[in-house]
């Protein structure tokens, strides 16, 4: 979504030092299965969501994310990351829709 802006960022993990590495400019990298939860219409669905153990750096220097473990994988809440690397949120409850603006 934010590929080609002034907000893009990559994203990786070190396993091995349970460290979530994002940085900011840069272009992501897809590692496969991004999109196959999204379902419509969304079942419903119950995971539990673990807050996350991993350090997580943005460009290097260490930050306080709210992010979850979930079936596998890292959610980070969309507002705070975007307050951090440019970009606004909103939430349009009539088409049940993220909007995300990265003229901020």
């Amino acid at each position: 979504m934010l590929d080609g802006t002034e907000s893009q960022f990559e994203v990786s993990w070190d396993e091995t030092s349970s460290v979530i590495s994002i940085t900011a400019g840069q272009v992501y990298t897809p590692v496969g299965g991004e999109r196959e939860w999204i379902e419509f219409p969304r079942p419903p669905r119950t995971q539990e969501a673990i807050p996350t153990a991993a350090t997580i750096l943005i460009d290097g220097e260490e930050v306080n994310l709210t992010a979850y473990h979930i079936d596998g994988n890292n959610f980070f809440m969309l507002r705070e990351l975007g307050d951090l690397l440019g970009f606004a949120v909103d939430w349009d409850a009539e088409m049940d829709t993220i909007l995300i603006f990265t003229d901020v």
